[in-house]
């Protein structure tokens, strides 16, 4: 999944945040920012029980994910490289400098975001959500995660877990495109000659499905993947205003974005209800 299909799921998830009350009155984002270098979108919402729960999406958050352009390229400290820290046996951290004294307003570049400050770890509490992309550095993307999460099972084998947080993997939303699997082709996203996205697509012949499904569906928390975004063609964005291009890759709002939102908070829920079951 680009880094802007997950843009649209956080943006969903503030949407139903401030729609049900929850989120802070004093809290500003800067969402609305024109400078695309300045979007980082952190916010707080207070829970049903009044607690309050900070969230925020992040590009490269550990060292695990990059995307086209520059997001993710530059390296980050040892301490704040998750794979590293596994294999130490260490806490997963993050730079302090991704959450500011005025709420959600970030004024640094992307690439600075998780680079510096004090160094910050997430506990058990903490949940992560992560995945890959429909891009160039997805082969990248699925190695790391595949190290990661193979690094944290040796080390809950051998009761060395120092209290990770729960990491749970979003499943890659399908591509629309007239080609056999969907997927973008660019004589396949040619607005004179089709006026629309595929309304349907076999997820057996779609190579990011079939990845997922032998690497971590029921092996690794996971969701998304019994979603049948597969048939949900008709609604990506479409064809857009320049006439440049069909987007089958991107999804209208609202519709789909709040799908999968819903999807992931159910699993969330899932996991906070069994563990407290447990104890």
């Amino acid at each position: 999944m680009c880094s802007r299909r997950m843009n649209q799921v956080f943006g969903s998830l503030v949407c139903l945040v401030q729609t049900a009350g929850l989120r802070e009155e004093s809290d500003r984002d800067n969402r609305d920012d024109p400078n695309p270098d300045h979007r980082m979108h952190p916010f707080y919402f207070r829970t049903s029980r009044g607690i309050g729960t900070d969230v925020f999406y992040s590009k490269f958050i550990g060292q695990m994910l990059r995307y086209n352009g520059g997001g993710g390229s530059l390296p980050l400290s040892e301490e704040f490289q998750w794979i590293e820290s596994c294999r130490r046996r260490e806490p997963f951290r993050y730079g302090s400098n991704i959450e500011t004294g005025d709420r959600g307003i970030y004024i640094g570049r992307n690439d600075a975001y998780s680079m510096g400050g004090e160094a910050r770890a997430l506990s058990p509490n903490d949940f992560v959500v992560i995945h890959g992309t429909v891009h160039k550095p997805r082969d990248e993307n699925i190695s790391n995660m595949k190290q990661l999460f193979a690094c944290m099972e040796e080390a809950r084998s051998l009761g060395q877990d120092p209290g990770w947080p729960h990491i749970t993997v979003l499943s890659t939303m399908p591509q629309h495109f007239h080609t056999e699997n969907g997927e973008y082709s660019r004589g396949f996203a040619n607005p004179l000659k089709y006026d629309g996205c595929k309304e349907s697509i076999d997820p057996e012949k779609s190579p990011p499905f079939l990845e997922e499904r032998e690497l971590f569906y029921g092996k690794v928390p996971m969701v998304g993947q019994d979603l049948y975004l597969e048939h949900m063609g008709n609604y990506h964005v479409g064809k857009r205003l320049d006439n440049v291009n069909v987007d089958c890759t991107h999804w209208s709002m609202p519709g789909v974005p709040d799908l999968v939102i819903k999807s992931v908070l159910n699993h969330l829920r899932g996991v906070v209800l069994s563990e407290s079951h447990s104890k």
